[in-house]
Parts: C-alpha cells; sequence; structure tokens
C-alpha cells in the first residue's frame, strides 16, 4: 500500500507541475486536484 502511495504521489505532483504551468481555468483546476491528490497520497505513505 505505501509503495503505491508513493508512486501516486510522484505521478500527482508531476501532473500538479505541469497543469500549473499553463493559464487556462481548466489546467489550473486540475492543477489543484492533483496536488489534492499528492498531498492525500504522501499522507498516505507516511
Amino acid at each position: 500500500m505505501k509503495a503505491i502511495c508513493t508512486v501516486c504521489a510522484q505521478a500527482c505532483s508531476r501532473c500538479a507541475a505541469e497543469c500549473g504551468k499553463h493559464d487556462m481555468d481548466h489546467c489550473q483546476h486540475c492543477a489543484a486536484a492533483c496536488k489534492r491528490c499528492a498531498d492525500a497520497c504522501i499522507e498516505m505513505s507516511n
């Protein structure tokens, strides 16, 4: 479980960084969702 959460956190962090580069609303919305995902996965992997 911990390993899955770590991999997910990395993927979500990459998504947040990539989506966050773009100013369009849907990109910023996606970036925020990915950041929430990453934070939750990091929490689960601790």
